[in-house]
């Protein structure tokens, strides 16, 4: 794989690791608010009461930043021109199903649907900043 395929995945993956990291905090927050609980009024509480909120506001911010990164491979993804190319695209990083569900709901082998996700990332294009910006 080129250095430029890397960017391009690195690129559209971002939304999954925004998402993976929104369901991490949430787990977090699930296990202190429950300790919250068990806990009851006692004086450990404030301990956790202040992580409890600063995970909220780091989730919210996730949150907000995850809409902008799904727009931005939204648009990138739309400028290819060819609509079963987009929705390979679309599929794969934005909605997250498999090769192998894309190539069933679009009627052809999971080898076909490979080869058009290399000719679709062929005709995506990132700037050079947006490459630098999501190295991995």
């Amino acid at each position: 794989m080129t250095k430029s395929y890397q960017e391009k995945i690195n690129f559209l993956n971002r939304a999954r690791h925004a998402e993976d990291l929104i369901y991490a905090l949430e787990c977090v927050q699930k296990q202190d608010q429950k300790l919250l609980e068990e806990l009851g009024n006692s004086e450990d509480c404030e301990g956790i009461r202040n992580h409890l909120e600063n995970l909220c506001q780091q989730r919210k911010q996730v949150l907000e930043s995850l809409v902008q990164i799904r727009e931005e491979i939204a648009e990138r993804i739309s400028e290819i021109p060819d609509m079963q190319l987009r929705s390979i695209l679309e599929r794969k990083y934005l909605v997250h199903q498999s090769l192998d569900q894309i190539a069933r709901e679009m009627f052809f082998s999971r080898r076909t649907i490979q080869r058009k996700q290399k000719k679709a990332l062929d005709l995506l294009k990132i700037s050079d900043l947006e490459s630098d910006k999501y190295q991995k």
